[in-house]
């Protein structure tokens, strides 16, 4: 065998070789290419997951803050019904002691020299009198006796006030006791009162 054809056989398979190497690497660029679609695949699955979660969380959510709305709106509206229930009880203990006159009175008593001086009653009992002075003050004194009674600013006070408009004086002395009751009414949201005007009975019968 010459030189010439060692040389064309170890060409023939250098040949052979480089083919080999280029499937080789042909294969594996086919394989990495595969490997990245996968790959691809797996994260838009996974974010598809996770977009799935996240919207089933903000769901969730909205479920909680909607309960707890509606637990609030319930808990507003038994409360509500407990104090109207509880107002309602006020008021009709108020109108028993008016049907069975033993809520409070306040007379006028004029007295010389336009003087005068509030009565005060509960019933037919003498509680305390208030000699003329400032609506304030004497308004003060009233709500002090109030709470001697036993009462609070919750409750429901249906109170007179009794004069006689013919007394001389007795004009100046309606305008400072209305003053003096709507600072009580200021104090007590559910004081109510109302005026009797003896001269009007008169020379009546009844």
């Amino acid at each position: 065998m010459g030189k010439k054809e060692i040389i064309l056989d170890f060409t023939s398979l250098l040949d052979i070789m480089m083919i080999i190497l280029f499937f080789f690497i042909l294969f594996s660029h086919v394989e990495t290419e595969s490997e990245k679609i996968a790959l691809q695949e797996m994260k838009e699955q996974a974010e598809q997951v996770l977009s799935e979660a996240e919207q089933r969380l903000e769901e969730a959510d909205n479920m909680v803050a909607e309960a707890e709305k509606k637990e609030a709106l319930a808990e507003k509206n038994l409360t509500e019904a407990e104090l109207a229930e509880e107002r309602a009880g006020r008021n009709a203990d108020g109108i028993i002691e008016f049907s069975q006159g033993t809520n409070f009175r306040i007379r006028l008593l004029m007295k010389e020299e336009r003087n005068w001086s509030l009565m005060v009653y509960q019933g037919d009992e003498l509680l305390s009198e208030i000699e003329k002075s400032s609506d304030q003050e004497m308004a003060e004194n009233i709500s002090n006796i109030i709470t001697e009674a036993g009462y609070s600013e919750e409750d429901t006070l249906l109170c007179e006030f009794i004069f006689n408009g013919t007394e001389s004086g007795t004009n100046s002395a309606y305008h400072t006791v209305n003053n003096m009751f709507e600072l009580l009414k200021n104090e007590y949201g559910h004081f109510f009162y109302s005026t009797i005007d003896l001269s009007v009975f008169e020379g009546s019968d009844l």
